[in-house]
């Protein structure tokens, strides 16, 4: 733990902070500020140290949290043990049932309890100690751009692993089992950059299709998080449907330009402003939001509901 991440760590409210920047998500981020305190209390606050706590989500899907918290390397470790009393046994007794079979089904039921109870008691350790390894960087937008949840990809990978080590159970042929062996060995986890991967794109068109789909809700960029909800105005003697949207910083310090909505039909507004983190610009509109853009020094963005 560097220096820098040690003085974020003994200020709550800055820690509270980066965390936010973290998970994207407040809940998120209430719920493990706690526990960073935890075990950086445990570490006499020189370095996090590990304690056993409980996540029900990790126990009951051990490999899937994994990838989808983007641990992706421990996820493709965990799961060949599901396979891997099979894939052992057959190869020293291969073709024989039997008592071989109940020996098998006992080491795999042993096997698929212990893990995912490891996992259980230290998920939430190790989704603070890669919190840690990107706070060390000094970089809010690495730490934008690690930090919230992978769903679509981590279960596209969860499904291509299975996949792969299904095949690798009795009745493969022996050559399909050393390509396949070959090809999980080579497999590492994806190696990390400052720019949105293939998964992670696929997750953010995910998440405008179901707000589009639903008729509302959010959406997140590096910079920004755009939200709307439905809302009543009284004009004269009559109350009128309106949309109340919010834009909200996601970083330290942006400046905006304005902002228009449904390309400048429904809202037509010069900014200039520069927002913090956390704060938000607030319009009231008497349309439904299809299209926000917004324009800054850093560049221009569009959000599509």
């Amino acid at each position: 733990m560097t220096e820098y991440s040690k003085k974020i760590f003994e200020d709550s409210d800055l820690l509270h902070k980066k965390l936010i920047m973290y998970f994207g998500s407040i809940d998120a981020a209430n719920k493990y500020l706690l526990l960073s305190q935890m075990f950086f209390a445990k570490g006499g606050k020189a370095f996090l140290k590990f304690d056993s706590t409980w996540n029900w989500f990790a126990f009951i899907f051990s490999p899937l949290f994994l990838l989808c918290r983007r641990m992706y390397f421990l996820g493709f470790l965990v799961i060949p043990f599901i396979f891997m009393p099979n894939i052992i046994l057959n190869f020293i007794y291969p073709g024989l049932p039997g008592e071989i079979g109940k020996i098998e089904s006992v080491i795999s039921g042993i096997l698929l309890l212990f893990v995912p109870v490891i996992i259980g008691m230290s998920a939430n350790y190790l989704v603070i100690k890669r919190f840690e390894k990107f706070l060390d960087m000094q970089n809010d937008q690495l730490l934008i751009n690690k930090g919230s949840l992978n769903i679509v990809g981590g279960i596209l990978l969860f499904v291509i692993s299975v996949a792969l080590g299904g095949s690798l159970l009795p009745n493969s042929s022996v050559n399909s089992d050393n390509e396949l062996e070959n090809a999980l060995m080579q497999k590492e986890a994806p190696k990390e950059d400052n720019e949105p991967g293939f998964f992670d794109k696929l997750a953010n068109d995910w998440e405008n299709e179901v707000n589009r789909a639903f008729g509302g809700g959010s959406a997140r960029s590096n910079m920004f998080i755009v939200e709307f909800l439905p809302g009543v105005a009284v004009v004269g003697n009559s109350v009128v449907k309106t949309q109340e949207l919010a834009i909200t910083s996601n970083v330290d310090s942006v400046k905006v330009i304005s902002v228009s909505v449904n390309k400048g039909n429904c809202l037509s507004v010069s900014v200039d402003r520069i927002l913090k983190f956390g704060e938000s610009l607030k319009y009231s509109l008497r349309c439904k939001p299809l299209q926000v853009d917004i324009k800054t020094y850093d560049g221009d963005m569009t959000f599509k509901f």
